[in-house]
């Protein structure tokens, strides 16, 4: 295993300790792994871990490790490297010394992709093969209780130097990449309205732009992009695949014609928007086929660099189990329905564990249906999450309004929101979350009212 001359290509796997590597090995390797650009942590989760350099390419060591591989595995050799150990070395254990620790865990230094020496403004970085786990490097930020609290996982949410959240807030995604916890939403808005949007909440200091490609609201958001005065790379921009676009070669295409619409070289964050494809039988298998065929497309968007991140809108705990068993790229953003009447807690934490980033829509509760023909007949008329005695009340202890009380929720957990409004005033209001903090029981009280009530589309419709 230790053979001088070896050729090792693969991934480097976190073992539990006691699985037969003896300590001068796992030193010897230890020190393998960072001559060779890699990262080392001595525990995740709590758990004393041993790093070792296997010559398994990652999809076998996936399918062994099963649905635990993911968290397990992070940095990828990038070549075939040839790398000799001396017998004075192997005979000096000082050299490689297994470090002990009994502190907190700490997760590994993320390995940024090589950056180009020169690039346009318009043109994204090339991103690894293979993603790295995120570190959080905030533990030393001085915070005053409530504290808001980074996703539990690998994400760093970067605060203001007084260790608050602020509208330029951000989260660093699994891959590097900064997304701001704040955004607008441009659902069903379109024309001059969502162009004005636009404008006034980069006037406001949104930094983020969410659409979608059946929104059809692509051109009127480039033009404000394009017209507001800033760089391109200062606002980050997210669309959606549509359901009936699903499949490889489609997924492609609609990538291409969504960036021309918008006037723009390359996305920030792209996502699968729904789990289903276009046919009316919610069990056809047909659903998991082409969005895995989707996956694909936007893996090869991302390897390619025409896109910083990818990820998925709507997926439930099944459906991402099932892409994470054969997908080479972990998403790096979930979009889902998520408030207080639905605060989707084992959906989190799920992909909080994996790498995967949450990022809510219909954060205030409001009320819509989706199309009959696709998601089945419309339920009926739910309570409205503005109208609850208990988020009254909190608004009113805070000089607040409800809206910005169900928003202060979502952000003080780490999750992003991305409120829409078409008028000036909601776009101003929504963003007046960041100078009040929810206590601690007023958080608990907030999220004791879950009712699993969906006033959008349920997944777990789909096959």
């Amino acid at each position: 295993f230790l053979g001088a001359q070896r050729m090792f290509k693969g991934v480097v796997a976190v073992l539990p300790t006691g699985a037969g590597i003896s300590p001068i090995h796992a030193g010897i390797l230890k020190k393998l792994i960072v001559q060779l650009g890699g990262s080392l942590a001595d525990s995740i989760a709590g758990a004393d871990v041993t790093h070792i350099l296997t010559k398994l390419p990652s999809k076998v060591l996936e399918s062994k490790l099963g649905e635990t591989a993911h968290p397990h595995v992070h940095w990828v050799a990038p070549e075939w490297i040839s790398r000799s150990i001396s017998k004075k070395e192997q005979q000096d254990p000082s050299l490689y010394s297994v470090a002990k620790t009994s502190v907190a865990p700490t997760l590994p230094k993320v390995v940024q992709p090589p950056q180009k020496k020169q690039r346009t403004e318009d043109q994204p970085p090339t991103p690894p093969t293979k993603d790295v786990v995120a570190t959080n490097t905030n533990s030393e930020t001085k915070q005053e209780p409530p504290t808001p609290s980074s996703p539990k996982g690998s994400f760093n949410l970067n605060l203001d130097d007084n260790g608050k959240l602020n509208i330029h807030s951000t989260v660093t995604l699994s891959n590097g990449v900064k997304i701001p916890l704040f955004g607008l939403g441009t659902y069903r808005a379109k024309g001059q309205p969502v162009q004005k949007a636009v404008q006034w909440a980069l006037q406001k200091s949104y930094r983020l732009i969410d659409t979608a490609v059946s929104y059809k609201n692509a051109a009127e958001i480039g033009k404000a992009v394009a017209t507001c005065g800033m760089d391109r790379d200062a606002i980050f921009i997210t669309s959606k695949l549509p359901y009936t676009e699903q499949g490889y070669e489609k997924a492609l295409k609609a990538y291409a014609s969504c960036i021309a619409d918008l006037g723009v070289s390359y996305l920030d964050l792209f996502l699968i928007h729904w789990p289903g494809c276009h046919t009316s039988n919610k069990k056809s298998p047909m659903h998991k086929k082409l969005r895995m065929e989707s996956w694909r497309a936007l893996e090869q968007l991302y390897k390619d660099g025409k896109v910083k991140s990818i990820g998925v809108s709507n997926y439930n705990l099944r459906q991402l189990q099932e892409l994470l068993n054969v997908c080479e790229v972990v998403p790096h953003v979930n979009q889902v329905e998520l408030h207080v009447y639905l605060n989707q807690k084992e959906l989190v934490e799920f992909c909080h564990s994996k790498g995967i980033w949450v990022q809510s829509y219909t954060t205030m509760g409001r009320c819509w249906q989706p199309p009959i023909a696709l998601y089945g007949k419309r339920p009926p008329e739910q309570p409205k999450v503005v109208e609850s005695d208990t988020i009254k009340e909190i608004a009113q202890i805070h000089n607040k309004c409800p809206t910005q009380v169900l928003l202060r929720w979502a952000l003080q957990q780490g999750i992003g929101v991305i409120p829409k409004s078409t008028k000036e005033n909601r776009v101003g209001a929504n963003a007046n979350v960041f100078d009040f903090n929810l206590t601690k029981e007023q958080m608990d009280r907030c999220s004791g009212l879950d009712r699993g009530i969906h006033y959008a589309w349920d997944p777990d419709t789909i096959a």
